[in-house]
């Protein structure tokens, strides 16, 4: 009897272990999603800056200037510039679902411990 209760809480040792380290993979998980969206957000203000840098830059010389060629390679600069902080702000997004995913598999891991422990403990 006292064997076969020893091996039960053997095995729920190693399975409250296995959650243990699956929420140290979760966190880290985490705290990289974190420094990706930090990352990205920092390049979108980057870009910001240089899509307005550009649009000053088409307003000027638009006013000096009435050179359509010039003009249309501005557009499309600025046209090349916003897509590309359309496709970060996409990934910042996803970036942003999967660490929200990781908050849910953390606190639900957090619960089934809880679980676990109340279960040993009983």
């Amino acid at each position: 009897m006292l064997q076969n209760d020893k091996d039960q809480l053997m095995q729920k040792e190693k399975e409250i272990c296995a959650k243990a380290e699956s929420v140290d993979n979760i966190k880290l998980t985490i705290a990289t999603y974190k420094t990706k969206i930090e990352e990205l957000e920092h390049q979108i203000q980057i870009f910001m800056a240089e899509k307005n840098d550009l649009e000053i830059k088409v307003e000027e010389t638009l006013q000096d200037s009435g050179k359509k060629d010039f003009k249309d390679e501005i557009r499309v600069m600025a046209a090349a510039l916003s897509k590309e902080m359309e496709m970060m702000e996409n990934q910042l997004n996803r970036s942003k679902d999967a660490a929200s995913e990781a908050l849910a598999l953390r606190e639900e891991a957090n619960s089934l411990r809880t679980l676990v422990a109340r279960k040993v403990c009983l």
